[in-house]
């Protein structure tokens, strides 16, 4: 029990210090960090099964809240644009997916979570009930944010110039 509460205390200071300082997904990604260290140190780390299932509960919640009746109305008008963007999408995620299995010891659920798009949260959740391995994902998904945080505003003040 001790265990999981010193889990449960260091993802919370983590959580909110992410938050607070403002990083993407910080809460996430904070918590993340905090609980990896206290891991890599002590091999400790635990979070019981009925935990997972309520932060999926949570999580699940936030998003179906953040959908409003505008948000379907304004989907008629981005039908289009959705679809060649969704095709695309998962056109280079699957074949990036397996590419990255083929060439490297990773398995193909864990390539499919960590080459999906999706939030970081999210594919980390999922990744989990099909039992990916789940760092993995995380650090790839987070590695993928960063690198958006940092590169892709360049790259647009290239194309806007």
């Amino acid at each position: 029990m001790d265990k999981i509460i010193i889990t449960l205390l260091l993802a919370t200071v983590g959580g909110l210090t992410g938050y607070k300082i403002g990083i993407p997904a910080g809460a996430f990604i904070g918590a993340m960090i905090f609980v990896t260290i206290y891991n890599l140190i002590s091999n400790n780390a635990i979070v019981p099964l009925p935990f997972k299932i309520a932060a999926q509960i949570f999580l699940g919640a936030a998003i179906g809240a953040g959908i409003t009746m505008n948000t379907l109305k304004g989907f008629k008008e981005l039908i289009v644009p959705i679809l060649i963007f969704l095709i695309l999408l998962f056109i280079f995620s699957i074949v990036s997916a397996f590419i990255i299995s083929k060439f490297t010891n990773m398995d193909l659920v864990t390539a499919f979570f960590s080459c999906c798009p999706g939030g970081l949260t999210e594919m980390t959740i999922i990744a989990d009930s099909y039992k990916a391995n789940v760092p993995v994902v995380a650090l790839i998904h987070l590695s993928r944010i960063l690198s958006v945080i940092l590169i892709y505003p360049l790259i647009v003040k290239i194309f806007i110039k």
